[in-house]
């Protein structure tokens, strides 16, 4: 009887420290001497953390939690946290690299196609082949400009003593529509700079963006003046955070929980 009640009497302590988060000192074991900035999300408390340069990093978790471990040069790693792991407050991992796979190459005994055209081109030439830079040719480092760039360039330039381009293409509108069209496809680089920061694991586990709606996400968080500066101080802990609360708000606008 005195151990029946001395079991009642403990089991909501029991319970209580199944519940209780705990800081949890985390390694990747891997030798690459690439293991900064490895992405470390607890899915189930939507928390996160990187690794530091050697591979650690902290985090806090409670039995029953999932990690999840991501990043661009690994496969996604999911680790539930056990009874062990919370014991011990400490968690080991080895990530497998990503292996990219490459098209079916076939062996010839010669380079030679069969098409006389594309094998004249692949002739080898006596000789050094003539490149620019060996040449010393000014300005052969200058990045070129994309097609609305030189459009642009070309519609506020022009030649003569007074040259009327510019002036015919202010009248016109058609210099403030090329403008425009540039800032675009500048923001559209950009966006996509930011969607492919992140592994698609974290859009849709970590934050619960599906798939067909990840696009739409981004462009309802760029419209933030937040998410502008977040990007310009690349900071990918911040910026992960403030996708995981514009997440919340998107997914009870468009009634996706």
């Amino acid at each position: 009887m005195r151990q029946l009640l001395l079991a009642i009497l403990c089991f909501p302590l029991f319970l209580q420290g199944q519940d209780q988060k705990v800081l949890i000192d985390g390694k990747i074991l891997n030798t690459s001497p690439d293991l900064e900035g490895i992405h470390v999300l607890n899915i189930t408390a939507l928390t996160g953390t990187i690794t530091k340069k050697d591979g650690s990093f902290q985090i806090f978790g409670k039995l029953g939690d999932t990690l999840v471990i991501s990043s661009v040069q690994y496969e996604t790693h999911r680790i539930p946290l056990n009874e062990e792991i919370i014991r011990k407050k400490s968690l080991e991992v080895l990530l497998y690299a990503k292996v990219n796979k490459l098209d079916e190459v076939v062996v010839k005994p010669h380079n030679l196609s069969g098409n006389l055209s594309r094998d004249l081109g692949n002739v080898e030439t006596e000789g050094k082949v003539v490149r620019p830079s060996r040449l010393g040719l000014p300005n052969i480092y200058v990045k070129p400009k994309t097609q609305t760039e030189r459009r642009l360039y070309e519609a506020k330039s022009g030649g003569g003593i007074l040259p009327l381009n510019p002036i015919i293409n202010a009248i016109s509108g058609r210099t403030k529509r090329l403008k425009q069209q540039l800032a675009i496809e500048r923001k559209e680089k950009e966006l996509t700079k930011t969607k492919e920061e992140f592994n698609p694991t974290i859009y849709s586990e970590y934050l619960k963006i599906p798939e067909d709606r990840l696009d739409d996400f981004i462009y309802f968080c760029a419209v933030d003046d937040t998410f502008v500066i977040l990007q310009q101080r690349d900071d990918s802990i911040l910026m992960l955070e403030y996708l995981r609360k514009k997440s919340e708000e998107y997914r009870q606008i468009n009634k996706l929980d």
